[in-house]
């Protein structure tokens, strides 16, 4: 055997040996970064049931960062908006319902979170006096919701009609916009 193909079956060796390392190191840091995640979202629940907004707020920061879970991280996007909601933080809540938003595949159903984003951030927009912007968002809650009749479900119906009976209000207070006003808010007395 010569020496340079002796040279090469070392580097090969030597080649095969990283590569493995770097494998374990990253199975090792996958496993870890999921570990760390877990320990978040648990700290998370403990804070959102203590009423800790800004420890709330700190953790799902860390969730968004850190899990590779869609459904995780949509959670974390939830509720790091609920709790800057929560502390007049609107701007803080408008930016992560938007995030939400694009986060969640639309579907041919109304997706029950995807909607529910669409009500909140219009109510935060109402918050900053955004009316245009609660307007519409409050419009997509209504189109994208299905009737009552044709789900059975109480809380989509009682979600349609407080977006009309806000969207009502809001109208109420554009001059133009007092027919459109009316029958909004009477929509969400039909509605319950």
């Amino acid at each position: 055997m010569n020496s340079s193909t002796r040279r090469d079956r070392i580097g090969w060796k030597s080649y095969l040996i990283k590569i493995a390392a770097l494998f374990m190191l990253l199975t090792s840091w996958s496993i870890a970064k999921s570990q760390t995640s877990h320990f978040y979202r648990d700290r998370a629940m403990e804070k959102m049931v203590k009423g800790d907004d800004a420890g709330l707020i700190s953790d799902c920061t860390m969730i968004i960062a850190l899990d590779e879970d869609d459904v995780g991280v949509q959670c974390a996007y939830t509720e790091r908006a609920m709790a800057s909601f929560r502390l007049k933080d609107y701007r803080s809540t408008i930016t992560d319902l938007t995030t939400l938003i694009e986060l969640i595949p639309k579907r041919e159903k109304p997706y029950y979170l995807l909607v529910n984003a669409y009500y909140r951030r219009g109510y935060a927009k109402e918050k900053i006096s955004d009316h245009g912007g609660a307007i519409t968002d409050y419009t997509h809650v209504i189109e994208s919701l299905p009737k009552k009749a044709m789900t059975g479900i109480k809380s989509w119906t009682e979600m349609e009609a407080w977006a009309y009976f806000r969207r009502g209000q809001l109208n109420l207070s554009l001059p133009d916009q007092r027919d459109r006003a009316c029958l909004d808010l009477s929509m969400a007395c039909e509605l319950g």
